[in-house]
């Protein structure tokens, strides 16, 4: 049996998306609604249009962390899990307090990593961080800035407890998705 060392790791890549699949993911999207349940998470939901080149990039580079690092049981990106724009705002105090992307329903069910794209340059917003729990070098100010850069993506296993602290100024937006695989067993 193999050890993994890996099974708390978030990672980040810098530039992983230019300003074209930015552009193409803010200005080519559909509203699908207000994060649910509201008390939890306050946002919009967007779905991007034209998706399949950004779902295939999305999903090779993926499958190479995940060999490399992860190790999971994961198929392509897919149904439901498919990446969506989550966009925070001032005006509504746009947030996402403390959870897990994996539970307990079909959908969510077999999610094994999950995954931010930053659409949105740091500098025009404030607060909007993503963190993780317990509290440690996840959190340090080097990470959370680089997490903050226009076009990072962000890994992590999607029992990680994280959140999206409260946008104070300006507005916040990120391509959020889920690879699923097998059940964890």
């Amino acid at each position: 049996m193999r050890k993994n060392e890996h099974l708390t790791n978030t990672m980040v890549y810098p530039n992983f998306f230019d300003e074209d699949k930015i552009t193409h993911c803010l200005s080519n999207s559909t509203y699908l609604g207000p994060g649910i349940p509201v008390q939890i998470r306050t946002c919009s939901i967007y779905v991007i249009n034209d998706n399949d080149d950004i779902v295939k990039y999305i999903n090779e580079f993926i499958k190479k962390i995940n060999n490399k690092f992860y190790n999971f049981d994961i198929v392509d990106i897919d149904g439901e899990d498919i990446p969506k724009r989550f966009e925070y705002t001032s005006a509504e105090n746009g947030k996402f307090d403390e959870h897990l992307d994996i539970g307990s329903n079909p959908q969510s069910s077999t999610r094994k990593i999950s995954y931010s794209i930053q659409l949105t340059d740091g500098d025009e917003y404030e607060g909007g961080d993503l963190v993780f729990w317990p509290k440690s070098t996840y959190n340090s100010p080097e990470l959370r800035k680089m997490r903050r850069q226009k076009g990072s993506i962000i890994f992590f296993p999607s029992y990680m407890v994280h959140a999206v602290t409260p946008v104070t100024k300006g507005v916040r937006n990120a391509l959020v998705g889920w690879v699923n695989g097998n059940p964890f067993r």
